[in-house]
């Protein structure tokens, strides 16, 4: 899921768990993730570094982990910004054109 509101970039604790990742887990500064309402959703003191494949590249991305999530990743602004993704909604096309 792609979330352009979003400041940083999210993965669920159960898909590291279920893809047996958890010896790539390193601590971050605690920190509370707050909603667009300003409520607290949850405290965090996490991290990750994963690869993405999409088509035939991959992907580096830095995520937060998130406990309990509902969706398995969220992408966000961080990470859209950084490999310079261009959300193209008349086309219904998202391109990315990372420089290396």
């Amino acid at each position: 899921m792609i979330d352009t509101g979003l400041e940083i970039t999210l993965i669920n604790r159960k898909l590291i768990e279920k893809v047996d990742l958890t010896n790539l887990i390193y601590k971050i500064p605690r920190a509370n993730l707050v909603g667009a309402n300003k409520r607290t959703l949850a405290t965090i003191n996490e991290g990750i570094r994963i690869k993405v494949r999409l088509g035939k590249k991959f992907y580096a991305l830095q995520c937060v982990i998130m406990p309990n999530m509902m969706h398995d990743m969220i992408v966000g602004v961080d990470e859209l910004s950084e490999k310079h993704v261009v959300i193209d909604f008349k086309n219904n096309t998202i391109q990315i054109t990372e420089r290396k």
